[in-house]
């Protein structure tokens, strides 16, 4: 059962829903917004806004969708404090995520892999917010131009004298 009653934002909630299937974010966004102008409260219409925005690539409204969902029930669907916190450590606010990784962890009550993904994202905030606190002295060379190329380059690896890098490089198809 949905946490609003109203009949008019419910209304607005499933065309957002359905505008969303359709990848049409922009025409979801006005629906679940109006949905929740109808009913300040309904929860599933936040963390539903908080979903498009993630996936239309704007990621403060979306955290801000989801912190304002959570913020009337966090007990409703816990695992939105799991997406927010993921949401927020790639934003880099580490300080809120591993908050929201920690009240995740006291409110799940399984073993599961979500459990083990919040215990991940916490040892990840600690390590970020530990790092941050006490930098390393850092200075990247430039190794030219036949290493750092404008295409993908992954997979460097030394060789066993530490004396030949390899890499891989993506090179596009041509034809």
């Amino acid at each position: 059962e949905r946490t609003s009653k109203s009949k008019k934002a419910n209304e607005a909630y499933d065309a957002g829903v359905r505008y969303y299937s359709l990848r049409n974010f922009d025409a979801a966004i006005t629906q679940l917004q109006s949905a929740i102008q109808s009913d300040p409260r309904f929860i599933e219409a936040y963390l539903m806004l908080g979903q498009v925005y993630e996936d239309n690539g704007n990621p403060k409204e979306a955290i801000s969708a989801y912190q304002k969902g959570l913020a009337i029930n966090e007990k409703f669907y816990p695992g939105g404090l799991l997406t927010l916190a993921g949401l927020q450590f790639t934003e880099g606010y580490y300080s809120d995520a591993l908050q929201s990784y920690t009240r995740f962890i006291s409110l799940y009550s399984g073993n599961g892999s979500q459990k083990a993904l919040a215990q991940r994202g916490i040892r990840q905030c600690e390590y970020a917010l530990n790092a941050i606190k006490n930098p390393v002295d850092f200075r990247p060379i430039n190794l030219g131009s036949s290493i750092n190329t404008n295409l993908d380059e992954y997979w460097p690896a030394l060789s066993a004298d530490e004396k030949t890098l390899m890499i891989t490089r993506l090179i596009p198809d041509t034809d």
